[in-house]
């Protein structure tokens, strides 16, 4: 597996992790000061990602920021950071009620873990600085 000490893009789950969006709303008053900058990004985050692929300019994850090894997958389903981490990804797990990670011999467990997405940014980017 590539060293993954480093990673330049993190890409979420949008389809399950981002569902209910509402619980980003602290983060984005958080960086932004503002909680209805939410409600302006998701709407351009899925229009965008709709435009690229309608319009045949889709591109693979693996492709992105240079290969998976620069990738960070962010998910509330274990399945998803299993998959991300055996391509050699990072994974970072957002718990939520009735998931967990999945202790078993030489399955990956997720880089990162937490229940809130803020903390779990902060974990990313504490992580991101000791690299540096």
């Amino acid at each position: 597996m590539p060293d993954r000490t480093d990673f330049s893009t993190i890409v979420f789950d949008v389809n399950e992790t981002l569902l209910d969006i509402a619980t980003l709303e602290p983060f984005f008053v958080r960086v932004f000061g503002n909680a209805a900058v939410l409600r302006e990004w998701f709407p351009e985050l899925i229009l965008y990602s709709q435009t690229v692929t309608l319009s045949g300019l889709y591109v693979p994850f693996g492709d992105l920021a240079g290969g998976v090894s620069s990738l960070c997958m962010v998910a509330c389903h274990i399945w998803d950071t299993i998959g991300a981490q055996s391509v050699g990804c990072r994974g970072a797990f957002i718990a939520r009620p009735h998931n967990s990670i999945l202790h078993v011999p030489g399955v990956p467990e997720p880089d990162f873990t937490s229940h809130d997405l803020a903390k779990l940014a902060d974990q990313i980017i504490q992580a991101q600085k000791l690299a540096g």
